[in-house]
């Protein structure tokens, strides 16, 4: 498996713990090292693999508020969404999470299932023979060769090697993002207050309009346990 981001490592895990041989190669020095990721983690898959994982997982909080955000100059036009149900399991599957943690924490999982994951390793290329691919060549050079029955690749959104190898065609700008995000440290009973929030509940904010300053995008603000995730992104064409 290419790839030990969310997707390549649950994959890994099914196939583990059903007995499979897997070995998933990670580029990063660490899972989550090399994330693409703003900070809502959606669960309604992971609840499946590992039910009542937030129990156990190092999630920051449950979003139990939504406010969504229209900006015209110095105004805004919000709305606020907090069920009483976001609050309670599985908590409408929607977390804050920092996936430099998050990650290892699941890959730890993905281990005791019995998978290697080995990080560092950089695939460069897909081994073929024909039309049926056998293995990957990774950045150690020709004699790094690691060859298998079946190559799953999970390298997620900058998708270098299923383009290479013509297996997905070249995603064009109109389809692509991006966003700069700054982490602001907060103590926790300051975030509580600002937010209104109390416990583990966490708060998601969205903000649309002049945040993009006439480009199409967005901004956000999420409340990490003692910190808060402020960002934007815009499409890139």
């Amino acid at each position: 498996i290419i790839g030990a981001g969310p997707a390549g490592l649950a994959c890994g895990y099914v196939l583990a713990k059903a007995g499979v041989q897997v070995t998933i190669l990670e580029r990063g020095q660490y899972p989550g090292a090399k994330n693409m990721f703003g900070g809502i983690f959606f669960s309604d898959q992971m609840v499946k693999l590992i039910p009542g994982f937030y129990d156990q997982a190092p999630v920051e909080r449950f979003v139990a508020k939504k406010q969504y955000s229209m900006l015209v100059g110095n105004s805004q036009i919000a709305m606020t969404f907090e069920p009483e149900e976001f609050k309670s399991p599985p908590y409408n599957h929607s977390f804050i999470v920092r996936r430099s943690v998050f990650d290892r924490w699941f890959a730890g999982k993905v281990r005791q299932q019995g998978a290697t994951i080995i990080c560092g390793v950089t695939v460069n290329d897909f081994v073929w023979d024909g039309e049926r691919i056998i293995g990957v060549r990774t950045d150690s050079g020709d004699e790094n060769v690691l060859f298998a029955d079946v190559v799953i690749c999970a390298e997620g959104a900058n998708s270098l090697l299923s383009e290479k190898a013509a297996l997905r065609n070249r995603m064009s700008m109109r389809t692509r993002c991006i966003s700069v995000k700054e982490v602001i440290a907060l103590p926790k009973d300051v975030i509580d207050e600002r937010f209104h929030l109390t416990g583990r509940e966490g708060a998601a904010h969205e903000y649309f309009g002049g945040v993009a300053d006439g480009m199409l995008g967005n901004g956000f603000i999420y409340t990490n346990l003692d910190s808060v995730s402020v960002g934007v992104g815009v499409v890139i064409s």
